[in-house]
């Protein structure tokens, strides 16, 4: 019995297939073609499905950083919801105050989380309750807006590994969001950001703080370690890398905040000592940069606290004069950057605080006074800020 491959080699030699030949000809090249269209129409079902899904993120560069592709929103509508919810959370009385260096990323934060909420609203996936979102993040409210970003959390978290990017990066939204609201629910979005994005260093930060608001300091000493380690990795590998150089500074500021509410006050200073020596360097390679030396007043400041602690006013007043010196400075060239003249109220208040008589006192109390009152008159202090002049008023009596 012959084969099939046998039989098929003695049709190809028989009068039969020079019959059907032609045919042949015109068929398989229309097969080929059929086949090839059939391939690329499932392709473009397959990115059709995974667009819909809501905003599309794509890994550029091996880098992690992401596009994201979607609706935008009214960046004056953004800021106006955003003022909303900051008042709200004044309100409310439980804003989590962490380190200033990070409050910029986290307002960062809390506005792409509007715009996404929003954007999403705006794009094919709406669900008509764009006028109710709104309302709500009028009021000050962020249910919904939640929910939204929660959805799309868990959608980018079921498709390709290069999304985990984008699902990172809606938890670490949903927290900003929930900061001033719920320490807890906060703690468990950033918590899965670094399950999503494991030692993305604004997220190792953010639980560190958190477990502090907690009550764990243990756990909060974890998160400031992993964070630490990882900074000291980058920093070594480019020494001349001034972002690397001032998230170590931070990095070491998380640390010894952790320490010296621990009662660990000697350690916590070395720590804050190591943080400060960055931020001499940087602060004196660009004079102009205002960040850094903000960044060098606020190290002055944590030394001086220490020290102050430790029962060294002489020393600690040193330190408090020289962050004062800079918060002047800034304040100077600025007078109407509202947080700049704050800076330097408190740096009044810190001085009087270690004032060697009661007339050095009240003078820096009547410093901090010249400055808020204004700032209090043209609504620039915020909800927690604003009883900070009877305070004083009261002390300045004593």
């Amino acid at each position: 019995m012959q084969s099939t491959y046998q039989q098929l080699l003695h049709w190809i030699k028989s009068a039969e297939f020079e019959q059907w030949s032609w045919v042949i000809a015109v068929v398989t090249p229309l097969c080929v073609a059929g086949v090839w269209l059939f391939s690329q129409r499932k392709k473009e079902q397959i990115h059709t499905t995974i667009t819909s899904q809501g905003p599309v993120a794509q890994q550029i560069g091996g880098s992690g950083n992401i596009i994201h592709q979607h609706f935008s929103a009214d960046p004056q509508l953004v800021q106006q919801l955003l003022d909303r919810i900051s008042e709200k959370d004044q309100q409310l009385g439980q804003n989590q105050q962490l380190l200033s260096q990070k409050d910029l990323e986290i307002d960062a934060l809390k506005r792409q989380a509007l715009t996404t909420a929003l954007g999403e609203e705006s794009g094919p996936n709406a669900t008509g309750s764009k006028k109710q979102l709104i309302a709500q993040l009028q009021s000050g409210g962020i249910t919904q807006a939640l929910d939204i970003l929660q959805r799309l959390e868990m959608q980018a978290t079921e498709l390709a590994q290069p999304l985990r990017a984008r699902a990172a990066q809606l938890a670490r939204e949903q927290g900003a969001l929930l900061l001033g609201r719920n320490a807890q629910k906060a703690y468990q979005a950033f918590e899965r950001a670094n399950q999503h994005e494991p030692q993305h260093l604004p997220s190792l930060w953010q639980l560190a703080d958190l477990s502090k608001v907690l009550g764990s300091l243990e756990q909060a000493m974890v998160w400031a370690q992993s964070a630490l380690t990882k900074c000291q990795k980058l920093a070594a590998s480019d020494p001349k890398n001034s972002d690397w150089q001032r998230d170590l500074s931070v990095s070491y500021d998380n640390v010894a905040g952790i320490l010296q509410a621990q009662g660990e006050r000697a350690e916590a200073l070395v720590q804050y000592g190591k943080s400060l020596a960055i931020r001499e360097k940087l602060a004196a390679s660009d004079p102009k940069n205002s960040d850094w030396q903000r960044d060098l007043s606020v190290s002055y400041d944590n030394v001086a606290g220490i020290l102050q602690a430790q029962g060294e006013r002489a020393q600690a007043l040193v330190q408090y004069g020289k962050s004062l010196a800079i918060s002047e400075k800034l304040a100077t060239s600025d007078p109407q950057n509202a947080q700049w003249q704050t800076d330097l109220a408190v740096s009044y208040l810190k001085l009087a605080g270690v004032a060697p008589n009661k007339a050095q006192r009240n003078e820096g109390y009547d410093q901090a006074l010249k400055l808020l009152r204004p700032l209090d008159a043209r609504g620039a202090l915020t909800a927690a800020q604003e009883n900070w002049i009877s305070v004083i008023e009261n002390e300045k009596a004593k």
